[in-house]
């Protein structure tokens, strides 16, 4: 009965970290593969993508955004909470979805944020969401989030809609805004980059 119980226990462990653990044995399979997916925001990356988004303008059917280059647009166009900082932030790539990490000053986030984390809040909380994202008109990208944990603990799936409201500060439920330059207004995210098409370009 007690192997029984240490089973079950560890199954759903398993499961509620599912996440977390399909990260880590992909980081450990495929280290490279891994580390080119998650991008670090800064002006460098942004004056490198503004120049190829660019090349749209220019005639160009489609140019292909690298992780720190994606991380630097939906970090300038995102509403976020108060105290996120560039250092403290990072987008990883998924099949068209993206996994956004960073760390915020607790004493920052709103009262009726901090509700909804679970425990007593650190000094330092780590913000985990992650969910697909899609364009939805020029200039506009929404995240529609579907996990999210603080400090580790992943938070329940009523309450991760919420939570992209809160983030947000808008009332679409479960989704968050992204505001984008007026080129992105097709683009299809991928593990290995962001493909960004122009109006009318074949795909």
């Amino acid at each position: 009965m007690f192997f029984l119980v240490v089973l079950l226990v560890a199954a759903g462990g398993a499961w509620l970290f599912r996440d977390a653990l399909a990260r880590w044995i992909d980081r450990t399979l495929h280290p490279e593969a891994a580390a080119a997916r998650i991008g670090h925001p800064s002006s460098d990356h942004y004056t490198a993508a503004m120049a190829k988004l660019r090349e749209l303008d220019a005639g160009a059917d489609s140019v292909v955004l690298t992780a720190n280059e994606m991380a630097t647009m939906v970090k300038r166009g995102i509403s976020f909470l108060a105290g996120v900082t560039s250092d403290s932030f990072t987008l990883e790539l998924g099949d068209r979805s993206v996994r956004i990490r960073t760390i915020v000053d607790s004493a920052r986030i709103p009262g009726r944020f901090r509700e909804l984390i679970p425990g007593k809040p650190a000094a330092f909380e780590e913000i985990v969401a992650r969910g697909a994202i899609t364009p939805v008109r020029t200039g506009l990208a929404e995240i529609t989030v579907q996990h999210v944990t603080v400090h580790g603990v992943p938070l329940p799936s009523d309450l991760v809609g919420r939570l992209a409201t809160q983030l947000s500060g808008r009332g679409s439920e479960g989704r968050v805004e992204v505001t984008l330059p007026p080129q992105m207004s097709g683009f299809r995210v991928r593990p290995g980059g962001v493909a960004v098409y122009r109006p009318g370009a074949a795909r």
